[in-house]
């Protein structure tokens, strides 16, 4: 749910454009006038007059006056005081305004019963983030009543409106069939409206589901072409995945220097597979040249998470002294960690290791006969 702050822009334009139920107030088109040319102490004496003679929407930007500080010293009790007056009186924005000062406690203590009321007003007359905002308390179940079916019908509202995040939402429910019956086709048109308008995690989604062949038919090029969208956005599985096809030639030209520059870019989350990959690349020269001291400390670093192939293959550096100096005793200890884990090829050498090692005691000490 959003801030009213982050709304500012947003709020004040659509409040710019009026709406058929209140009367245009000379005050308030003054004060609109003040406001267009950047005079905003002007602006704001001229909304004070307006909301004082009881003008909803004067009163509506009198408290975004008072959220921002424009024209005058910022004050979030006084501004919810005028949005709340302009909520009374019917104003779809105000209500949607007031309702996230209840849910973030600006200007009031945190009221999430009032903050659904609210909404839920706001969401009648058609708004299209509060019908989204009640559809996450009615699938969240945040107003103690968790009900599906309303969820997805307050999304499918506001989706049909063009917000990307409830199209998103709606998509979610159409594939996991709550509230809906599950319907592939209905989700994937849902993804594909959000992921069209920017939306990261219906992009990574479609993204997903291209390169599975699940819920749609497999098609590389289109699980590349999303992916990379969510991708630039800062997905991490999204990153992976374009990493893992410029690597493999996957719906793009191989290009395996291309894919280590994206798996850098998601090593900066918190994943124990990208560094294992990253030191796989730098052991073996793939896009670069071969550096095993980076890659001895990409593989440290996951072999540190547990990661059992980074464990096994810390193991073999440390037994070839390769980016590091070498130790058959940590190289047996990473081979037994990654061997607990399951790993069979740690398993094997452990028990090769083990095998030779009692042969060369039984020639060195020979049994008398």
């Amino acid at each position: 749910m959003r801030k009213p702050h982050a709304l500012t822009a947003i709020l004040f334009a659509l409040a710019l454009c009026g709406t058929g139920a209140f009367a245009h107030a000379e005050d308030y088109e003054e004060g609109q006038a003040h406001y267009q040319k950047g005079e905003y102490k002007d602006a704001f004496q001229a909304f004070m007059r307006g909301a004082n003679k009881g003008d909803a929407k004067s009163q509506y930007n009198l408290g975004i006056a008072y959220s921002t500080g424009e024209g005058v010293k910022k004050n979030e009790k006084t501004a919810f005081e005028w949005y709340r007056k302009a909520a009374e009186q019917g104003l779809m924005y105000a209500q949607y305004t007031l309702a996230t000062c209840y849910e973030e406690g600006l200007g009031t203590r945190p009221d999430y019963t009032q903050a659904g009321s609210w909404y839920m007003k706001a969401a009648i007359q058609g708004h299209p983030m509060a019908q989204y905002n009640v559809g996450i308390l009615f699938e969240e179940g945040k107003g103690d009543i968790q009900d599906f079916a309303a969820a997805a019908s307050w999304y499918e509202k506001a989706a049909e409106q063009g917000l990307a995040v409830a199209q998103y939402r709606l998509a979610s429910l159409y594939s996991r069939g709550l509230g809906v019956k599950a319907d592939n086709t209905k989700a994937v048109m849902w993804y594909t409206k959000a992921a069209k308008q920017g939306d990261m995690q219906a992009q990574a989604t479609l993204g997903k589901a291209y390169m599975s062949g699940h819920t749609v038919l497999r098609d590389y090029v289109k699980a590349y072409e999303w992916s990379i969208k969510a991708a630039d956005q800062g997905d991490f599985e999204s990153q992976m995945a374009v990493g893992f096809a410029l690597r493999n030639g996957l719906g793009v030209q191989k290009n395996p220097g291309r894919a280590l520059q994206w798996y850098l870019k998601a090593a900066t989350h918190d994943s124990p597979e990208v560094w294992y990959i990253l030191g796989s690349m730098y052991e073996f020269g793939e896009s670069v040249s071969a550096d095993p001291a980076t890659a001895f400390s990409w593989y440290e670093k996951a072999a540190e998470r547990g990661h059992p192939n980074a464990q096994f293959s810390l193991g073999m550096l440390y037994e070839m002294g390769r980016g590091v100096a070498p130790s058959r005793e940590k190289a047996r200890y990473w081979f037994a960690r990654a061997a607990q884990q399951g790993l069979r090829e740690a398993q094997q050498l452990l028990e090769l290791t083990s095998r030779n090692k009692s042969e060369a005691d039984s020639r060195t000490n020979p049994k008398k006969p």
